[in-house]
């Protein structure tokens, strides 16, 4: 099990740096203009933002999920990456991420995301007074 665990944690590890590497280069900035339009970009950098979070690179996380947000705000994976937006904040800057969880419950209040976002915000605001 521990086998399997640690090649899970290289190839995460792999994907990321490579990835990384990726959107830093001139060819993906090429790659985003021309399919910018693709109905595959919102969940690919989704997938990439939850990759970033799980390993803990905050910065990359952030970028994937704010990319959707702002890029693709009607996409059907925009309120999953606003509250994974918010979800990332809470790691490293708390105002920020009870701002991100306040816009989460705004921009979708009937939905599950929203309802996780308000109890998100009440256990934060609770804790920081």
């Amino acid at each position: 099990m521990l086998k399997k665990f640690i090649w899970l944690v290289i190839f995460c590890s792999g994907i990321y740096f490579g990835l990384q590497y990726w959107f830093s280069t001139e060819q993906f900035q090429e790659f985003k203009k021309e399919y910018r339009n693709d109905t595959f970009i919102p969940p690919v950098n989704y997938y990439f933002g939850q990759v970033g979070y799980i390993l803990a690179k905050w910065d990359f996380a952030v970028a994937r999920f704010s990319y959707i947000v702002e890029v693709y705000p009607k996409s059907e994976y925009a309120v999953m990456a606003n509250y994974y937006l918010a979800k990332t904040y809470e790691e490293f800057n708390m105002r920020r991420a009870m701002e991100e969880y306040k816009k989460v419950m705004e921009l979708y209040p009937d939905t599950a995301y929203g309802n996780l976002a308000d109890k998100r915000y009440s256990v934060l605001r609770a804790w920081k007074s």
